[in-house]
């Protein structure tokens, strides 16, 4: 059977209040607490909260050091690839905003759970990490880590080869980008939305 496609949420049919979050998840390996977030519109069977931001344009995109908490490489593991870009969609950055109020809201009422005391709107507010950069200059900014089963496709004949992502994605290429954003980070004395990029279509060469 081929697998199932599922049709990711325009960023302006996002509902605030379809969010869920898990109970807290503590991984003591590498000292993180998280919550999974699901979207239970989602068109999928799995509630992914996956959504689609058009006309992003590239500005670095880099390999990482595969390298575990003591700092040594590890070997035989898929290299993992990070992106940083420039943002236009004015649907995704409203959709982020109305996402990250709902956040502080939230973080209010489960500040027992999420952070191990009360918490006041203020509290929260200080403590919680945009997902966007915003420059006065350069507006809008999003950077992010490809998933393990990351796709890259092309649909213009500038483009024709995506098999060496580090050339099909260099700077200023313009990019249709599906992200799912699928946790909350929580840190100490912050937290953050988390999420990773399952697909990229390059739409133009800059």
């Amino acid at each position: 059977m081929p697998p199932t496609v599922i049709k990711p949420l325009n960023p302006d049919e996002f509902d605030e209040n379809n969010v869920s979050f898990s109970n807290v998840i503590t991984n003591t390996e590498i000292g993180i607490k998280y919550c999974k977030v699901t979207y239970d519109k989602s068109t999928s069977n799995d509630k992914k909260l996956l959504v689609v931001v058009r006309g992003c344009t590239v500005k670095t995109f880099k390999k990482l050091d595969n390298k575990d908490k003591d700092g040594k490489i590890i070997k035989g593991k898929k290299d993992k690839y990070q992106i940083f870009m420039g943002l236009k969609d004015e649907n995704f950055i409203n959709m982020i905003e109305k996402f990250e109020k709902h956040l502080i809201t939230q973080g209010v009422e489960n500040s027992e759970k999420w952070f191990d005391e009360n918490m006041e709107e203020e509290e929260c507010t200080d403590m919680f990490k945009p997902t966007l950069t915003k420059h006065e200059k350069y507006g809008y900014a999003i950077g992010g880590i490809l998933s393990n089963d990351f796709v890259c496709k092309s649909t213009t004949p500038d483009v024709p080869d995506v098999s060496n992502l580090e050339l099909a994605l260099e700077k200023n290429t313009v990019i249709d980008v599906c992200i799912c954003i699928n946790k909350l980070k929580l840190g100490v004395g912050k937290y953050s939305l988390g999420f990773e990029i399952n697909q990229i279509n390059i739409k133009s060469i800059g």
